[in-house]
């Protein structure tokens, strides 16, 4: 009777990497199979983390691993506690994972000041937070990296940091929640032409309702969120459908001529 056939090493771990990333329910089975296979898929444990009352707990276990584990491995963070006491775990858990390129501090987030030093110190892609809390504004060079930026500044705060938006280089995709005046926004799309989707979101059952402006831009899209904002922060993190996702796929299409270019609103 023959053997059974041995997949080559590097075969075996894409298989279960990719398992891992498409099953994510399937990562504490899978790091028990054998000890290479424990260590291919133990990062994959600790790559989205949600960091809230529990950030204490969170930073123990991380304290327990290499500071290379922690770097590779965590990549998408939200931190939602905005409280004073909670910044200096917030800095801590940073600390540990600067390999994080999906950042979130929750609006209303208190910094600390050694925060924006070490953002600064991350490659962020994709980032969402309070700018005005973070007390800097988009010329830190901390943004000069970022793709996908998320705005929680409210409108007396926003509006001088929509001026400095067109000079942010990386910039493809940007989400406001809070509508503007018409001429601030119509301003952006003009002189941000590697801007991709403008999105303007609005709570759920909101009376301030964002307008389309009077212009034919199709990047421009709006759309509620609910409650559960950050569970589908989570869900963009693991690869599935989210905001931006959803606002990417209406604008293709209108470009397909799918549907009417005047569309803007998110189902």
């Amino acid at each position: 009777m023959s053997a059974q056939p041995i997949l080559p090493p590097e075969l075996e771990r894409e298989v279960f990497e990719a398992t891992a990333l498409m099953y994510r329910h399937t990562i504490p089975a899978l790091i028990r199979v054998a000890r290479r296979v424990h260590v291919w898929i133990e990062p994959f444990l600790y790559r989205v983390l949600r960091a809230e009352r529990n950030a204490q707990a969170m930073i123990d276990i991380l304290l327990r691993k290499s500071p290379t584990f922690c770097h590779l491995a965590v990549r998408h963070l939200a931190v939602l506690d905005g409280s004073q006491s909670f910044s200096t775990d917030a800095v801590q858990l940073l600390t540990l994972c600067k390999g994080v390129t999906n950042l979130a501090l929750g609006d209303y987030f208190m910094a600390d000041p050694t925060l924006v030093p070490l953002l600064a110190e991350m490659a962020l892609l994709r980032l969402a937070v309070s700018v005005t809390d973070l007390g800097c504004d988009l010329a830190h060079p901390l943004f000069s990296s970022v793709t996908h930026l998320t705005l929680f500044d409210r409108p007396e705060g926003l509006i001088p940091l929509c001026a400095q938006l067109p000079g942010l280089a990386s910039l493809t995709h940007l989400c406001l929640f809070f509508d503007l005046p018409e001429g601030v926004v119509v301003s952006v799309l003009t002189r941000s032409p590697r801007l991709q989707l403008f999105l303007m979101l609005s709570s759920e059952g909101s009376d301030l309702q964002p307008r389309p402006p009077h212009t034919d831009d199709i990047r421009f899209v709006a759309g509620t969120y609910t409650n559960a904002y950050w569970d589908g922060w989570i869900d963009g993190a693991n690869g599935l459908p989210d905001y931006w996702t959803r606002g990417d796929d209406l604008i293709a299409q209108k470009q397909n001529g799918e549907i009417e270019a005047a569309r803007y609103r998110l189902e």
